[in-house]
């Protein structure tokens, strides 16, 4: 009886553990991410990878990469001011278009996340100077 109970235990710990904390994924939690320069945020977005590209660097990273990868942009450019300019929608894809001002430079954002039933991914991410 007290192996069933770790056992039960122990895969309640592993689906708590495996699941993704849901997050709501619209124009307000980006501008807010990115004002803030919440690499965690962001990277926790990404479901298994997402294309992103950081001042002509272009790669997919995993969400962990990811979390590195803005963690440091946002270091070397800590945001300033940060808008949305332009949303779409084509199917199951959201796409997002914004500036991003830092005390030394300008940057378009592109933005692009999934939604598939109740889960939205961010798969697409660029931040290029203007």
């Amino acid at each position: 009886m007290k192996v069933l109970s770790y056992i039960g235990i122990l895969l309640l710990l592993t689906f708590i553990g495996v699941e993704r904390p849901a997050a709501r994924m619209d124009e307000a939690f980006l501008v807010d991410a990115i004002m803030s320069g919440d690499a965690r945020s962001l990277s926790r977005m990404i479901s298994s990878s997402a294309e992103i590209k950081l001042s002509g660097m272009q790669a997919e990273y995993s969400p962990v990469q990811a979390e590195y990868v803005l963690k440091d942009f946002f270091k070397r450019f800590p945001p300033k001011d940060f808008s949305i300019s332009h949303s779409s929608r084509q199917q199951q894809v959201q796409t997002y278009v914004g500036e991003l001002s830092t005390s030394s430079l300008r940057f378009q954002v592109i933005i692009k996340l999934n939604q598939q039933r109740e889960e939205t991914t961010l798969f697409y991410l660029a931040i290029v100077e203007r």
